[in-house]
């Protein structure tokens, strides 16, 4: 399997749209490839998904991978929208 690199990363961000638009079942696989892989471009779109969706199913693992890359702004954006 190949690695996941940021040539990839990016071609799939611009190709596809990937950072807006799509169900939130898509965002929500994203999002958490693009922190785990520790992207931080995708911070904004992750907060406003956040503030947008209330399913534990969705943001649990996104809040997860958010507070792994940057833990003080996962919490941030925790106490907004919670």
């Amino acid at each position: 399997m190949t690695d996941f690199n940021d040539s990839l990363y990016n071609f799939l961000k611009d190709n596809f749209g990937l950072h807006s638009g799509y169900n939130s079942e898509v965002k929500n696989l994203w999002y958490q490839l693009a922190l785990n892989t520790k992207h931080s471009d995708v911070i904004p779109f992750v907060e406003e998904f956040l503030g947008q969706i209330g399913r534990m199913k969705y943001i649990r693992p996104i809040y997860k991978a958010y507070g792994l890359l940057d833990k003080k702004a996962a919490i941030a954006c925790f106490e907004k929208n919670k």
